[in-house]
């Protein structure tokens, strides 16, 4: 997968998670609240991690 589609599903991915944990905060609802606790956050947390630090970690993957 080359690095402009990787990005493009990583962010899409990061959009969604923010709209179910936007859903969970402002529709009151415990299903919703569970699907953001065990879910949406994780999945936030590594695609923001990803965006941020991938390109690094792909750099220093390639010299070794």
């Amino acid at each position: 997968m080359n690095p402009m589609k990787q990005r493009s599903l990583i962010r899409t991915i990061h959009l969604i998670g923010s709209g179910v944990i936007g859903w969970a905060l402002y529709g009151h609802s415990d299903f919703a609240l569970t699907i953001a606790q065990w879910a949406a956050f994780p999945a936030l947390a590594l695609s923001g991690l990803w965006m941020w630090l991938g390109p690094r970690l792909a750099r220093r993957w390639k010299l070794r």
